[in-house]
């Protein structure tokens, strides 16, 4: 009777599924990840990742404030380990929410928008996106977008800026 069930047992494992490249420990190869996020024709934020991680990173702009008594700061980091897994995964979700046909149950005015680029191996892609949709797909969207757009601000604003200058000021 034991010989049958370890038989059994022994058939059940050698049935089940075995876990995908995408859904195991190993972060996804990102070669580059970046966002411009605007409101206003503002640029709020920018920023560009690169394959080690290293991070580029301005922001300060405010949509209705003179531009010459903006400050914009630039920030300069690498991204922990973990942050860059997260941020693979982020982009793994955009890319599953891109999959699915546009659609936007409840759409309000006004919120922020920008371009959202990325290169994980299959080539350089760019999304335009904005906030602008509170339910349905697109809100999906926006939000996989944001919670990548989050991880790398928070990881930004945890150091400091290296330079600051006038919005004015051409770099």
């Amino acid at each position: 009777m034991r010989s049958l069930i370890y038989l059994g047992s022994a058939f059940l494992v050698s049935c089940a599924p075995t876990p995908s490249a995408e859904s195991s420990s190993t972060p996804h190869k990102l070669q580059s990840v970046a966002a411009d996020v605007k409101s206003w024709g503002v640029t709020l934020r920018s920023w560009s990742v690169d394959a080690d991680g290293r991070v580029e990173f301005s922001s300060g702009g405010q949509p209705g404030k003179d531009p010459a008594n903006t400050t914009i700061e630039f920030r300069r980091l690498t991204l922990t380990p973990a942050a860059r897994e997260e941020l693979a995964a982020a982009v793994v979700r955009i890319r599953e929410v891109l999959a699915q046909p546009e659609h936007c149950d409840l759409r309000r005015t006004d919120g922020p928008y920008g371009t959202f680029r990325w290169n994980d191996g299959s080539g350089e892609q760019s999304l335009p996106f904005d906030g602008n949709c509170e339910k349905g797909r697109d809100a999906e969207l926006g939000a996989a977008v944001f919670a990548a757009d989050r991880i790398v601000e928070d990881a930004a604003k945890a150091v400091a800026p290296v330079e600051t200058r006038p919005a004015t000021q051409e770099r």
